[in-house]
């Protein structure tokens, strides 16, 4: 379309001062997902996101209505759920980049499920907390998150393996495809072929199919902080397998810069 028209301004019902709501956004189909991660319910910038659904499914000039409010399990003060989000059918990603589970800023991304899956009037469910096998204090794990299908990749841009900073990605699969009950496992960590300190691989992250694009946004190939893009692809689809420590699926990198 040549012509774009604003059709629904969105707010959270129980908005308030400092929430932040908006600060992160995701949509598939009928169903977006919004994070608010300086949300208070679970203590001090514990976070949360919430999730909307058209009033009429198809219908572009639909409005819509909030379902559901998502907050984690265990949150508690400045984990900042809410920070990335994600959403692919019905499955939604969150981050929480400043959870301790790992270390102080070590972070963590939860997985919500629909109760029902395809039903928009649905109420949501967490079925699985993901953290890194390798996880440290400042690593800033899901710090951005993407998912598609049964994969998910997540950013921890604080990761130091080429240097302090140099940055991180993971990759979940499911362990039962297709299966919105099942859980989840660490299939393979992406670092860039020439990483270096302060670049800050996986502060953004994106997946489609069998392609990953990871963003470091403060690599100098083209001068102080130019940037880069880093794209990962796999042969097959990464199939989950008890951890092993070590990696479980290579993806061989090619630099955008």
């Amino acid at each position: 379309a040549s012509t774009w028209t604003q059709v629904a301004k969105l707010t959270a019902d129980d908005g308030a001062a400092d929430d932040i709501f908006g600060s992160s956004v995701s949509i598939d189909g009928d169903t977006m997902v919004i994070g608010a991660h300086q949300d208070d319910d679970k203590g001090t910038s514990s976070g949360s996101a919430y999730v909307f659904t058209r009033d009429t499914a198809g219908d572009l000039g639909s409005g819509w209505t909030q379902v559901a409010k998502l907050t984690a399990d265990d949150g508690t003060g400045y984990d900042r759920f809410g920070y990335s989000v994600s959403i692919d059918g019905d499955t939604v990603v969150v981050g929480a980049q400043t959870d301790d589970d790992k270390g102080d800023n070590s972070g963590s991304a939860f997985v919500f499920t629909r109760d029902t899956a395809g039903d928009l009037a649905s109420g949501w469910r967490q079925v699985a907390k993901l953290t890194a096998g390798d996880g440290a204090a400042s690593d800033y794990f899901g710090y951005s998150v993407s998912i598609d299908g049964d994969t998910v990749v997540i950013g921890a841009f604080g990761h130091d393996d080429k240097g302090s900073n140099s940055g991180s990605a993971y990759v979940f699969a499911r362990d039962t495809a297709g299966d919105l009950a099942s859980n989840w496992t660490q299939v393979a960590k992406l670092t860039a072929d020439d990483g270096a300190v302060n670049d800050v691989f996986g502060n953004s992250v994106s997946i489609d199919g069998d392609t990953v694009v990871i963003g470091a946004k403060f690599d100098d190939d083209k001068g102080s902080n130019s940037g880069s893009a880093y794209v990962f692809t796999a042969a097959t689809r990464p199939a989950a397998a008890p951890p092993t420590g070590r990696q479980l699926q290579t993806y061989p990198p090619t630099s955008l810069v």
